[in-house]
Formats: structure tokens, sequence, C-alpha cells
């Protein structure tokens, strides 16, 4: 996707044709993103949606990302995941990445 680094694109179009040169599958899943492009109002960002855009300052992002931790439709606890599916638990995976070689 290095290539496409050089168009003055935001970084949804950006990931969009990365993902396409790379060969993912689009599909069109509305009810995750809360987007103003569809019409919406995404802030205050406190609905069951788990994307919000656009947020073009820093401010804004955080504003909504703390209202969507503190107010948004969320499990009050992230489910256990059975014992076979430890490895593929992303959380877990990021502790193993940074843990230092002679570790693992």
């Amino acid at each position: 996707c290095v290539p496409f680094l050089s168009h003055p694109w935001g970084e949804d179009k950006f990931l969009d044709k990365c993902m396409q040169h790379l060969g993912v599958t689009r599909v069109n899943e509305y009810s995750l993103l809360s987007e103003t492009a569809c019409g919406e109002q995404p802030a205050p960002c406190g609905t069951s949606k788990v994307a919000f855009h656009p947020f073009k300052s820093i401010d804004k992002y955080f504003s909504c990302h703390d209202y969507a931790r503190k107010y948004g439709d969320v499990p009050a606890e992230r489910p256990a995941l059975p014992e076979a599916d430890q490895e593929s638990d992303p959380v877990h995976f990021q502790r193993r990445l940074r843990k230092p070689p002679s570790d693992r």
C-alpha cells in the first residue's frame, strides 16, 4: 500500500484502497459506523455503533472516545474467551508481542 501514501486521501479512502489492493473482500455493514457523510451525527458517540467518523481534531476524537467509553452501549464486562480461543485474543497477542524473545 506504500504507493497510495502519495495520494491526498484521508485515512478512510486510503484504507479502502489499500484493502482492495490486498484483495480483501469488502462487506458493507452499515450498522457499525456512524458517519456524517451518511446523514448521521456521530457525536456524542454513545450509540451501539463501533465506529464514529469523522473527527478531524485530536480533542474531538478523544471527546468522542471518552463519551463512548462512559455512556456507550457495550457489555459491562469483557466476555471471557474459552481456553482454546486465548491465543486468538488480540489483547493476549499484543501482550505476547511486547515480551522480549527470550521470554516467549
